[in-house]
């Protein structure tokens, strides 16, 4: 409660209070002490305090392990979360495997739904043009592939999404020096931006270079 700390409690001392509470209170319960924490620490990423996020959210991903019955789709969204702070921090090594857990649990979820394999669709992208930028084409391949496949089977309907996704794979098969597969995915990339954007829009134009 933010009436504990008096009118000039900062929201961030708040959060405090929340992980000590937590951590006092349900480290027996580890499903309410994993997601009230993935929530903090998404929050605390939020308000670009990464040190403590990482902190908080690998506790709420250990809590979330050791939870009985977790979903698959819980743990992917823990390490997906984890996934992109180390990515902020510009910690490439280790988002890489965190955002490979993310799409290893993702393969456990027999029920996952259409926003579920957008997601992976999201991390299947992310992943991948995280890998090129770090010189990895090869083993980004895979990854944008599968991604560019997902969106237009889950986002059929989303020009931005597919602008994108093919605009990644083009960079890909550019850097691979596939010119025709390149030249095909630019070409897809600006059909989209052309219905997603105005004609003189950057992704337009660059699309048209």
């Amino acid at each position: 409660d933010p009436r504990y700390g008096g009118i000039d409690a900062r929201f961030i001392d708040v959060l405090e209070r929340g992980i000590d509470y937590t951590l006092e209170k349900y480290s027996d319960q580890p499903r309410v002490a994993g997601v009230t924490l993935m929530s903090i620490g998404s929050t605390l990423s939020t308000l670009g305090d990464l040190d403590r996020a990482e902190d908080v959210l690998l506790r709420a991903y250990e809590f979330r392990q050791q939870t009985d019955g977790v979903s698959a789709r819980e743990l992917s969204f823990a390490a997906n979360s984890l996934g992109m702070l180390y990515k902020r921090r510009s910690d490439l090594r280790t988002a890489k495997r965190y955002y490979q857990e993310s799409l290893e649990h993702a393969r456990d979820d027999p029920n996952a739904d259409d926003s579920t394999m957008r997601s992976i669709a999201a991390t299947n992208f992310n992943l991948g043009r995280m890998l090129l930028s770090m010189g990895e084409i090869d083993e980004a391949e895979p990854y944008m592939l599968r991604a560019v496949e997902l969106q237009r089977q889950y986002s059929p309907d989303d020009e931005q999404v597919l602008t994108f996704g093919n605009g990644g794979l083009g960079e890909l098969y550019e850097r691979k020096l596939d010119l025709e597969s390149a030249e095909e995915s630019y070409r897809q990339s600006l059909y989209h931006a052309r219905r997603a954007f105005p004609e003189d829009h950057p992704y337009v134009a660059t699309g048209l270079v």
